[in-house]
């Protein structure tokens, strides 16, 4: 990263992850037949959303296994993807892991022009 100045795995890679295990967790809840289990897959699918994915992968794709042979394939065909359209990684998902990030990039955004940035 540092020789070629920019990241163009670990920031596509990561959202697309994020982004699998979310929408893998969303779908379990929607086919859970005990409560207790639909809310804590909603609960991990909300936070994996945000950013954080341990709940959804440990608590939910490691425990079953065709959702997370559907996370695996589901995750790298969107990083593959990202790779293909924008191999530089220089786009706003270099900043985003999660969606929660997004709150940290417009504040970046905010104190830039508050000290006289662009």
């Amino acid at each position: 990263m540092a020789a070629q100045g920019f990241d163009s795995v670990y920031g596509p890679g990561m959202l697309a992850s994020n982004m699998a295990l979310a929408g893998m967790a969303f779908a379990v809840a929607l086919k859970a037949q005990q409560p207790s289990y639909r809310a804590y897959s909603i609960s991990s699918g909300a936070t994996a959303t945000l950013g954080v994915a341990q709940p959804a992968l440990y608590g939910i794709a490691t425990v079953l296994r065709r959702p997370f042979l559907a996370v695996m394939a589901g995750g790298a065909s969107g990083g593959v993807d990202e790779l293909r359209v924008n191999p530089m990684g220089d786009t706003l998902d270099q900043e985003l892991a999660g969606l929660g990030q997004l709150l940290d990039l417009v504040s970046d955004v905010n104190a830039e022009r508050a000290v006289g940035g662009a």
